[in-house]
């Protein structure tokens, strides 16, 4: 298990690396952007612009065209891949509770007191061949294991998305007028 985190961290780690390095190689086109922008602005539309520095407008024009996603999606990944073997373990000890607790029913006593149907007759499991009944049972943890990891990972993507999209900045021009 300690091998599976160590070499998860170490690709995440060339992963981001390779994101920084494409990132400011970006941020460089950006800057250059924002000046063409300014000289643009200020031409077209100069009320827009009024008691707006060029250094303010850079520092407005590279918060809102930089691309950020980049990073929460390396956080999703981050958590996807470091959290399912530890939520994995979190739902093997649910199901050992709840077969402690009777919740996930031994093949035996689930054979007692069961009925299935067959061509509309109910018939108890224990008519039923041994292997059957035991793999009915045991495949009911699989289905906690089943929506567990799904409720798991449609949580991670809520969260993240919620955070991505609450810090995102808007347009220039609505960063713009904001800042005024």
């Amino acid at each position: 298990m300690l091998s599976y985190f160590v070499s998860v961290l170490l690709g995440l780690a060339v992963l981001a690396g390779l994101l920084v390095f494409f990132h400011k190689r970006t941020v460089k086109d950006i800057e250059e952007g924002a000046s063409v922008s300014f000289d643009l602005l200020t031409k077209q539309d100069p009320k827009l612009l009024e008691d707006v520095s060029e250094e303010t407008f850079k520092s407005i024009y590279m918060t809102a065209e930089t691309p950020t996603a980049w990073k929460y999606w390396l956080t999703a990944i981050a958590i996807f891949l470091l959290g399912t073997p530890l939520f994995l373990g979190v739902l093997n000890a649910g199901v050992y509770g709840m077969k402690a607790l009777g919740w996930i029913i031994e093949p035996n006593t689930q054979a007692d007191d069961s009925f299935v149907l067959n061509d509309g007759e109910a018939q108890l499991y224990r008519r039923l061949p041994g292997d059957f009944v035991t793999t009915l049972a045991e495949n009911y943890a699989g289905f906690y294991y089943f929506f567990g990891l799904l409720l798991f990972w449609i949580a991670v993507v809520y969260f993240v998305l919620r955070h991505y999209h609450k810090n995102r900045p808007g347009p220039l021009h609505d960063e713009l007028l904001r800042n005024k």
